[in-house]
């Protein structure tokens, strides 16, 4: 395991020698491991008879032991590769690349996403959420719009030009 933690060459190799001796198989399985094989609901490989030495179907349960030292040794991969762990099973190269939705949820933060080609249809809003947009958050909106940040138009919510632009910086949505 040492020499494993010691290896400089492809991170993609690197996870493969960490992750062979945690599923007890040999490098070729690994390495012609395809996704249709892997049902990640049931946490089960199924290695097809046609890639196995001996010509029969394997599956590999992994227990839960074996799931939680991979999810360690994922982790700490991600993270030495430049990647922060921001919530529960994601990774992002940094605060750009994370989901501002999720971590909106995870702070109890209010948000609303707007799409940048139909905006957001009021009607199907309340029709789907029983929620009036334009009266529960008429301050902010307002406030937003005030700042050319989105516009009103036609029982729609869009972003404006300067909206998008800026869309990193509208966390109050």
């Amino acid at each position: 395991m040492k020499a494993i933690e010691g290896y400089q060459g492809h991170y993609v190799v690197k996870c493969a020698l960490r992750l062979a001796p945690l599923l007890f198989i040999r490098p070729g399985e690994l390495r012609h491991a395809e996704w249709p094989e892997i049902d990640l609901d049931e946490a089960i490989w199924c290695i097809p008879a046609h890639k196995m030495k001996m010509k029969q179907a394997h599956i590999v349960p992994p227990d839960d032991d074996l799931i939680y030292e991979f999810f360690i040794k994922i982790s700490e991969t991600l993270e030495e590769a430049g990647y922060v762990h921001y919530e529960v099973s994601n990774f992002a190269r940094g605060g750009k690349w994370m989901s501002k939705h999720n971590s909106k949820y995870w702070d109890h933060t209010p948000y609303l996403g707007l799409r940048t080609k139909r905006g957001v249809d009021l009607e199907e809003f309340w029709e789907r959420y029983r929620y009036d947009l334009l009266q529960e958050r008429h301050e902010l909106l307002n406030i937003i719009q005030e700042e050319d940040l989105i516009t009103i138009w036609d029982n729609h919510i869009y972003p404006t030009r300067r909206g998008l632009a800026m869309s990193d910086s509208l966390s109050a949505l």
